[in-house]
């Protein structure tokens, strides 16, 4: 059995083409999707009640990235669980086969992520990211004598994992984000491999303001520092973050076009890379500041 683990709140109506692709999948596993709302205002949980669904509704409070998916798997029956976030929509019906091949093929390999495509209304900046970030070349993330931020890169957007490995690695429940790359900074040093398989394929991206984008990246400035990773601030890596997507916004919108969105492409780069600078060394700030800087307020209640 395959476990679909989809965590929730005020999705909209994306949740219903999300799941609609879940339950069109063609895998010879059975499967069972378990949905965990953690306080959704909207009217999405009347989306995901017409479908065949366990729905689990916890107290906003008790979120947290790792907590919530270390309660989804306790609850999971199947062999493999597969996490999903609420805006990631698959793109065919081979999407979940391709995920869990993997770890049907190897007993090795511990985890399996997906390829991340943008939405059509996606940013370039974001288009940008994406395209750098999930390339369209398969890639093994093995043990090494020094584990750098490239070597655990995992995401829990679209992933699937052994039970038992969840069972015995734990996500951390302290992290602020970031805990599948945790999880699989843990297993990768326990002895298994992560998986990139880029034939599994959802459409996701966020056009995020200047104001969210800082605030996204300051979490994760804070989440890498916890991570305790050798080159997670290193900037020769953002450097070349940044000479790609200057070649990637002119090749895509040509260089009249790409005048009209340097400044903001400026403006969007200094924020993001502030966030995470602030991030990385959020101990030295104070209390009242990393609050209105966080994206996820509670963390720091």
């Amino acid at each position: 059995m395959i476990s679909v683990v989809i965590l929730t709140k005020n999705p909209g109506r994306r949740i219903e083409e999300v799941l609609t692709s879940v339950f069109m999948q063609k895998v010879e596993d059975k499967i069972e999707v378990i949905v965990i709302d953690s306080g959704s205002t909207d009217n999405s949980l009347d989306i995901v009640n017409k479908f065949d669904v366990r729905l689990i509704k916890i107290n906003p409070k008790d979120f947290g990235h790792g907590r919530t998916r270390n309660y989804a798997v306790s609850l999971c029956k199947g062999n493999y669980i597969v996490m999903l976030v609420q805006d990631a929509i698959p793109v065919d019906e081979n999407w979940l086969s391709e995920l869990v091949k993997p770890l049907k093929k190897s007993a090795n390999i511990a985890g399996v992520y997906s390829r991340q495509i943008p939405y059509k209304e996606a940013k370039i900046m974001e288009k940008s990211f994406l395209s750098y970030k999930y390339p369209d070349k398969e890639a093994t993330r093995n043990k090494k004598n020094i584990l750098n931020i490239k070597d655990v890169f995992f995401s829990n957007v679209s992933s699937s994992m052994r039970k038992d490995l969840l069972m015995a690695f734990k996500f951390d429940e302290n992290l602020i984000m970031s805990e599948d790359q945790q999880w699989a900074k843990t297993v990768i040093e326990n002895g298994y491999n992560v998986f990139y398989n880029p034939k599994s394929v959802v459409y996701h991206s966020h056009n995020y303001s200047l104001t969210t984008v800082f605030k996204r990246f300051f979490d994760s400035g804070v989440a890498l520092k916890n991570l305790e990773l050798i080159n997670a601030g290193n900037y020769k890596d953002g450097l070349a973050y940044l000479c790609y997507e200057m070649r990637y916004c002119l090749k895509t919108s040509g260089v009249v076009n790409f005048s009209i969105y340097l400044p903001y492409l400026t403006l969007y780069e200094l924020m993001r890379i502030s966030g995470f600078v602030l991030g990385q060394n959020y101990k030295k700030l104070p209390r009242f500041l990393l609050k209105k800087f966080s994206f996820h307020k509670y963390y720091w209640d």
